[in-house]
């Protein structure tokens, strides 16, 4: 839709009023509001919340609560989600303890505790005080203070509970949680199986699970939920690939996968992939060699399934020796079926960068640089932005290739589209040049790289094999030095800022003291509107102009 200036420019000064917001609110407040407790608005108090940062929110939060402002419960709840979100837990149970303490007797407590609202804010304050992993001391705190004020823990809340633990590679405590859900009276739903599941598949050893993960297949089968089933399917996926080792280990994983995949999901997004060479190749003569379930009894794979059976071909493609334009014409299947919009669910998968990047990431293993720009292309025109992730490979596939000059132009490129470099962008910005012997270039980027990965032993072993170590060392000292002064001036510039914004707002006076010689009155003189003999001509203005 077009816009006129006028309009851009008055979204433009909205945008900036809304910047200084917070600060006129928070000294308008202190100096004329805060002895009067009920003076604002709770629309006015729920809308403070939703323009104020999270620092900003905080202090403001602090002076309403010392001033004893009056906040009503679904303010409350509201800026106990705020709260949350930002993973400050404490402010968050500090909020929904205010709402508690509004409640006159024990039964008023207990129903206030247990609304479906108010449960949701628990959920999410004890969900989000993961944000820190190393705050996971703090969920038995958290739950004790939730049972404090009434709430009864009921499967959300336990989900939550067990994805704390597994998060915290706690597995034990994890089990130990669901063991005691019928104790409670309490079923297990699908969220509960998909998160243990989860779980054990992020550990080193997923086979240790294999009995509970075939436990969820059932369960899969028997609610019929294809998630958890897309959910074994990688378990699987990541058991297998971690077991095997050698070419036809390889070969019994893609059928076993394949099994696995033919268990729940209709075979119809795939079939057009089958072909003489393709691991799917063998998908008819399982589904009537074997007990595999009939078309009516199939389930729609989720995208991400699909993803993994796609992804198993690939790396069969590019682990093997088959035919060299294999993976080109697997590619140009892929693209032609997403842009005749063949299967709704592939269609999905192909609005995600991941499946892309996966081809792309193919093509840059073999060097093959002319098809892996294609897939950049066609992202675009298929409306997939390139993410940081797709500018990583690429990058780093020419790095590899020693075409340092095609990587920094990628790198320039990725930053003319918006994408900030994250850490992995600079340590493969480091290895390349380490490869190289760029020297100078190794002190630039590293002042972007975070503390903890400079003494990572793998960056380190790159580093390692630059000739001149010397020039290595006080490279990497200048850059430290250089890190530091930046961070120096930006906390300066930062406080600065903050100075600012936090000044009190000047107001222009509207009637300006004004010394003048008129007989002895010296004093307040009033400007008129119009000179005296004038004819005022009057015109309205749009007052954002």
């Amino acid at each position: 839709m077009n816009m006129s200036w006028k309009s851009i420019a008055q979204k433009k000064q909205l945008k900036q009023n809304e910047a200084q917001f917070i600060p006129t609110f928070y000294h308008t407040f202190n100096e004329h509001l805060a002895p009067h407790k009920r003076i604002c608005s709770q629309d006015l108090l729920f809308c403070v919340a939703k323009l104020a940062s999270t620092e900003d929110f905080r202090r403001v939060f602090d002076t309403m609560k010392e001033s004893g402002t009056y906040i009503g419960h679904h303010v409350l709840l509201h800026y106990a989600n705020t709260f949350a979100k930002a993973g400050n837990f404490r402010q968050a149970l500090s909020c929904l303890g205010s709402i508690i303490e509004e409640a006159r007797t024990e039964k008023i407590r207990v129903k206030t505790a247990n609304e479906l609202r108010f449960r949701w804010s628990c959920a999410l304050t004890l969900h989000r005080s993961m944000m820190n992993k190393e705050s996971y001391h703090e969920t038995t705190g958290i739950v004790a203070t939730l049972v404090d004020f009434g709430v009864k823990l009921d499967i959300l809340l336990y989900n939550v509970i067990i994805h704390n633990a597994m998060e915290a590679s706690d597995h034990t405590t994890a089990f130990k949680v669901y063991n005691t859900l019928d104790d409670n009276g309490l079923k297990p739903d699908k969220v509960t199986f998909s998160t243990l599941l989860h779980g054990c598949t992020m550990t080193a050893d997923p086979s240790k699970f294999n009995g509970f993960a075939d436990y969820c297949a059932e369960t899969a089968k028997e609610v019929r939920d294809p998630w958890l089933a897309a959910d074994y399917l990688y378990f699987q996926f990541v058991r297998l690939h971690r077991e095997s080792h050698q070419p036809e280990e390889s070969l019994a994983r893609s059928e076993q996968l394949l099994e696995t995949y033919l268990r729940f999901f209709s075979p119809r997004p795939l079939e057009p992939f089958w072909s003489a060479n393709s691991t799917f190749s063998r998908a008819s003569s399982l589904t009537s060699s074997r007990n595999i379930l009939n078309e009516s009894a199939f389930m729609d794979p989720p995208p991400m399934a699909l993803y993994i059976m796609l992804q198993l071909e690939i790396l069969k493609a590019t682990s093997t020796n088959i035919n060299k334009n294999h993976m080109w014409a697997l590619y140009q299947n892929f693209t032609e079926l997403v842009q005749t919009n063949h299967d709704p669910t592939l269609s999905k998968l192909a609005k995600d960068p991941i499946i892309w990047n996966t081809f792309l990431l193919s093509f840059c293993r073999a060097q093959n640089f002319e098809h892996a720009s294609q897939v950049v292309q066609d992202m675009s025109e298929h409306r997939t932005n390139p993410n940081v992730y797709t500018w990583n490979i690429l990058m780093q596939g020419f790095f590899k290739s020693q075409q340092i000059l095609a990587a920094e132009r990628v790198f320039d490129i990725m930053r003319s589209r918006g994408i900030e470099p994250d850490q992995f962008t600079h340590e493969v910005m480091l290895r390349g040049y380490a490869r190289a012997q760029h020297v100078r270039k190794i002190g630039e980027v590293m002042e972007h790289v975070a503390k903890e990965k400079q003494v990572d032993p793998k960056l380190l072993r790159d580093l390692a094999r630059v000739h001149d170590q010397r020039r290595v060392l006080l490279a990497l000292e200048k850059a430290n030095i250089r890190r530091e002064q930046w961070r120096e001036m930006e906390a300066k510039a930062k406080e600065q800022r903050e100075k600012l914004k936090w000044a009190p707002p000047k107001f222009a006076p509207l009637i300006e003291a004004k010394e003048e010689e008129a007989g002895d009155k010296v004093g307040l003189v009033i400007k008129p509107l119009f000179d005296p003999g004038s004819k005022p001509s009057l015109r309205f203005r749009d007052v954002l102009k």
